[in-house]
């Protein structure tokens, strides 16, 4: 039986927490549905992507390409794949990448860069085809879809590859010229690039192109027999002397003079427009903060019970704005000390209690109450915690139901459009970073990566619903508690939105802290968008009175209170739990008699050490027993002229057939 008992409250504040589950379950299924934490793990830590599988379906027979580089560090590309398909097939697959991660060495010193490169003016010859632009790839898919064909086939694609100069003293140029990820061997290949369109006034020297053979992420110079490479003045020819295997490449390389590409364009970021957008959305926050902030007028006054004879129950909903488990514990304990229950402690290793009926509960009692009440005995008179009625879950929510019922109209605790506008704020405050990235993707990769946008967006939100959710429980939390839970949760926003400004290329610097900074700003003024009806600011401070009773209380002044009513310590008990003091609460009784209670029973000394112990078990179990109710991958590459590392260079890509 599951039941999330923080899902079973009225009013707005539990949208924080639906928020916020909502958030991670779609956090999931983005991470399960799509190939973003591939691609952001692989650009963290380089990890190696699987090598890809062999399709059956078909064999390249020849995979022949010519390339014309241009001025502006461009390149005319045609390929002319030439396929045997075995079993009928629509068409072929060809995906490019236009991301990745580049690690290289330059003057012996290990360097690492990301490059960007824009795909445009893709054109099939006679097939019918559709590009798409997925998870940072061009994809090409070419045949017709209510058409299968059989043997032999030939496709002629040309596209344009835009690559993008540097911010060193030299320029570069690699780039794969077969995909390190077709899905067959390659049997036969012809390689042509030609340099004529980018030498104006300086001259390349062909001798110093390399031309490398390998799998990607490693360059073995033993593979070199499979290719011949013929260099012409202007020129370069690769030929395969050897069929191409699963997971290799060919990469043309070269080091040039700064500047060599004097029309490239620069691959910069601009993240003003996005910090723009996100202040706006910041000062937003804040102007709502200001309309809407809580105008609270509390007066805490000197209280030794419980204010107006408020249940733990109640004193936990209007103390927090929420019905928990710890509110429900409190008022079983409540319960039983009035008399309606027996808690009776087992023996045995693993130790745990039963709850014994000892009576009807009066129609007197709330009607959260009698729901909690009849929800637990349900099944007969004592029930064990191990063993709590299957509908006790729906119970618990109709008592959850029936105390927010009770605080409406007069006895409303918020002012319901300073609640809507708190939710409003808080999803306000996961903007910035939204604003940003975009502006920052688009600027720097052409395009805004869908998944990662909302990956990174959805556990922002989700983690500020978190904090608006430790914020709520300031008054029942200590200062270091509150102030370490919103800490925590801050420190995870800003390491979310690092790891995702990680995968964009050229990720500027300022882009990342201003969108940390304006999310925390913008967080932290929503979650304090508040206004207590006068209602909430009288029993608010009452409450806090009777808190700080409880903690500060001197002795002797307990001790009249106690002989005043010998069951003092246990009325108060239930309070003490839910305001976070029962150990304070239990440790002023070291000198004072308590008397046995009824309502506990069970082969057991009670002494002060008892008591402690049994709030600790009791609380412990009860807790444990409500909380159980309760894709086409980027390759990526190297740079030419260098001694590459772990990457090829640019290109290559895969497919295969559909």
């Amino acid at each position: 039986m599951i039941m999330d008992i923080h899902s079973k409250r009225g009013g707005v504040k539990p949208a924080l927490a639906t928020i916020a589950t909502i958030c991670m379950i779609l956090s999931v299924v983005i991470v399960i549905k799509t190939d973003v934490w591939t691609l952001v793990k692989g650009n963290i830590s380089q990890t190696k992507v699987a090598p890809v599988q062999r399709d059956v379906n078909f064999d390249t027979k020849r995979f022949d390409v010519d390339a014309q580089v241009g001025a502006d560090k461009s390149i005319d590309i045609q390929e002319t794949i030439d396929v045997d398909f075995k079993n009928p097939r629509r068409g072929i697959i060809r995906t490019i990448p236009r991301t990745g991660t580049i690690k290289y060495k330059k003057d012996g010193k290990t360097k690492e860069t990301q490059f960007r490169m824009n795909i445009k003016d893709v054109k099939v010859v006679d097939d019918e085809y559709n590009v798409e632009e997925k998870n940072g790839n061009t994809v090409i898919k070419i045949g017709d879809e209510d058409v299968k064909i059989t043997g032999r086939h030939k496709y002629s694609i040309t596209y344009k590859v835009q690559l993008y100069g540097i911010k060193e003293d030299y320029d570069l140029l690699a780039y794969n010229f077969l995909p390190q990820r077709w899905m067959t061997e390659i049997e036969q290949s012809k390689v042509n690039v030609d340099f004529h369109k980018s030498i104006k006034n300086q001259d390349i020297d062909v001798e110093g192109v390399d031309v490398i053979y390998g799998k990607k992420g490693e360059i073995d110079s033993k593979q070199s027999d499979f290719i011949k490479t013929t260099k012409g003045e202007k020129s370069v020819t690769i030929e395969l002397t050897k069929p191409m295997q699963l997971n290799q490449t060919v990469v043309l390389r070269t080091i040039l003079p700064k500047n060599f590409f004097e029309n490239a364009p620069k691959l910069s970021i601009n993240p003003y427009k996005g910090i723009a957008a996100g202040a706006v959305i910041t000062l937003a926050c804040l102007a709502l903060w200001f309309i809407f902030r809580k105008k609270r007028n509390m007066i805490e006054t000197v209280e030794v019970k419980a204010p107006d004879g408020l249940s733990p129950m109640q004193a936990g909903y209007i103390i927090d704005g929420t019905y928990d488990n710890e509110d429900m514990i409190g008022q079983i304990l409540y319960l039983a000390q009035k008399g309606y229950l027996k808690i009776e402690q087992l023996d045995g290793k693993d130790s745990t209690y039963k709850l014994i009926k000892t009576k009807d509960i009066s129609d007197d009692e709330a009607v959260y109450s009698k729901q909690l009440f009849e929800g637990l005995f349900l099944n007969g008179d004592t029930v064990s915690l191990k063993e709590l009625p299957e509908e006790f879950s729906m119970y618990a929510d109709a008592a959850g139901n029936a105390i927010a019922a009770e605080h409406v109209g007069e006895k409303s605790l918020s002012s319901p459009s300073a609640a809507m506008i708190r939710i409003l704020a808080v999803i306000m405050s996961a903007l910035p970073f939204m604003a940003v990235f975009a502006n920052s993707s688009l600027t720097n990769m052409g395009t805004v990566y869908f998944p990662l946008l909302g990956l990174g967006g959805l556990l922002t939100l989700g983690l500020i619903a978190l904090m608006a959710r430790n914020y709520d429980k300031r008054f029942v939390k200590s200062k270091k508690s509150l102030y370490i839970g919103l800490g925590i949760k801050m420190v995870l926003i800003a390491v979310v939105q690092v790891l995702a400004f990680r995968f964009i290329a050229e990720q500027s610097l300022i882009a990342a802290v201003s969108s940390i900074a304006m999310t925390l700003v913008a967080s932290l003024f929503a979650i304090r968008i508040q206004r207590p009806t006068p209602y909430a600011n009288r029993m608010l401070g009452r409450l806090l009175g009777f808190k700080t009773f409880i903690k500060t209380a001197e002795v002797d002044r307990i001790k009249l209170l106690v002989d005043e009513d010998p069951q003092y310590f246990f009325k108060v008990l239930p309070y003490a739990y839910i305001f976070g003091l029962t150990d304070k609460w239990i440790k002023k009784f070291e000198t004072i008699r308590i008397e046995q209670p009824e309502f506990l029973t069970g082969a057991i000394a009670y002494d002060i050490l008892f008591y402690s112990t049994f709030m600790s078990s009791w609380t412990r179990d009860m807790e444990g027993e409500f909380s159980a109710l309760s894709t086409v991958e980027a390759s990526t590459g190297g740079l030419g002229g260098l001694d590459i590392i772990s990457k090829l260079g640019g290109g290559g890509g895969g497919g295969g057939s559909w």
